[in-house]
C-alpha cells in the first residue's frame, strides 16, 4: 500500500495524494527525474478544471507557459515552494490574479516580460538560477522580491510597478537592468547587493525610496533618474565609480555614512529641485 504524500500545502493541510514507489511524495511533488510527464499533466489538468490553483511545492518536469493554464479571474494562484526544472515563461499578456512564487526555484531562464499583472506578485526568497526578464511588464498591485537571489542577468528595464515594491535583501550576482523603470509607490532596496553593474538610468521613483545598507560592487548607474519622493542611501557602499549625472532629486537624498570608494562629487552631479539643504 502506497503512503500518502507528506508535502504540506499552502493552507497547512497534507497533500495526501498517493506517493510514488520508493518516494515519500506524489507525482506532483516528487523530484524524481523519471516521473511520468503524462501523469503529471493529467493531475494538473484536473486541478485547473476544478479552479484549484494551489500548486505549492510542485516540481515541474517540463517547460511551463502560464498562458496555457487559463486561470479564472480573481482566484489567487500559488506556486510557493515550487521548482521549475526547465524554462518558465508567461505569454498571457495579462493576469487578473494575485500570484505567489515565494521560495520558488527557477532552474533555467524565466521570462515574464511584456505582460500586465492586475493583482499583486510575490517572489520572496525565490532563486533565479539563470537569466530572468520582467522587461516592459506592468504590475498594478504590490511586487515583493525580498530575499530573492538572481544568479543570471536580471532584466527589469521599463517595468512599471504601481504599488509598493520590495527588493529588500535581494542579491544580484550578475548585471541588473532597471533602466526606464517606474516605481509608483514606496520602494525598498535596503540591504540589496549588486555584484555587477546596476543600471537605473532614466528610472522614476515616485514615493519614498530606500537603498540604505546596500552595496554596489559594480557601477551604480542613476543617470537621468528622477526621485520624486524622499530617498535614502544611508550606509550604502559604492565600490566602483557610479553615475548620477543629471539625476533629479525633489528633496536632497540622505547619504549619511554612504561610502564612495571611488571619488564621486555626488552633489555636483545631480540636478537639485525643491528645498535646499543636505542631510
Amino acid at each position: 500500500m502506497m503512503r500518502p504524500c507528506d508535502y504540506r500545502m499552502r493552507d497547512g493541510r497534507i497533500c495526501a495524494r498517493s506517493s510514488l514507489p520508493e518516494d515519500d511524495y506524489c507525482i506532483l511533488h516528487s523530484s524524481f527525474e523519471t516521473k511520468e510527464v503524462t501523469a503529471f499533466n493529467a493531475e494538473m489538468k484536473a486541478l485547473l478544471k476544478a479552479k484549484n490553483y494551489d500548486f505549492s511545492g510542485f516540481v515541474f518536469p517540463r517547460d511551463v507557459n502560464l498562458g496555457d493554464m487559463g486561470f479564472a479571474r480573481g482566484i489567487p494562484v500559488s506556486f510557493a515552494g515550487a521548482r521549475f526544472a526547465y524554462g518558465m515563461r508567461m505569454d498571457l499578456e495579462r493576469l487578473d490574479n494575485d500570484i505567489d512564487f515565494s521560495n520558488v526555484i527557477f532552474t533555467r531562464a524565466a521570462s515574464f516580460s511584456n505582460n500586465t499583472f492586475f493583482g499583486s506578485i510575490r517572489f520572496s526568497r525565490a532563486e533565479f538560477r539563470a537569466d530572468t526578464s520582467f522587461a516592459l511588464t506592468v504590475v498594478r498591485g504590490n511586487a515583493r522580491f525580498d530575499g530573492a537571489v538572481f544568479y543570471g542577468k536580471a532584466d527589469f528595464s521599463n517595468i512599471d510597478i504601481q504599488k509598493e515594491t520590495s527588493f529588500a535583501g535581494v542579491k544580484f550576482v550578475k548585471e541588473a537592468a532597471f533602466s526606464g523603470a517606474v516605481f509608483g509607490a514606496a520602494t525598498d532596496f535596503e540591504k540589496a547587493v549588486f555584484n555587477e553593474d546596476a543600471n537605473f538610468a532614466n528610472a522614476s521613483f515616485i514615493a519614498d525610496t530606500k537603498f540604505s545598507y546596500g552595496s554596489f560592487h559594480g557601477k551604480g548607474i542613476f543617470a537621468n533618474a528622477h526621485f520624486i519622493g524622499p530617498s535614502t542611501f544611508t550606509k550604502t557602499d559604492f565600490y566602483k565609480e557610479s553615475n548620477f549625472s543629471n539625476a533629479v532629486f525633489v528633496t536632497y537624498p540622505d547619504v549619511r555614512e554612504a561610502r564612495f570608494n571611488v571619488r564621486l562629487d555626488f552633489m555636483s552631479k545631480i540636478k537639485r529641485a525643491g528645498r535646499r539643504g543636505v542631510r
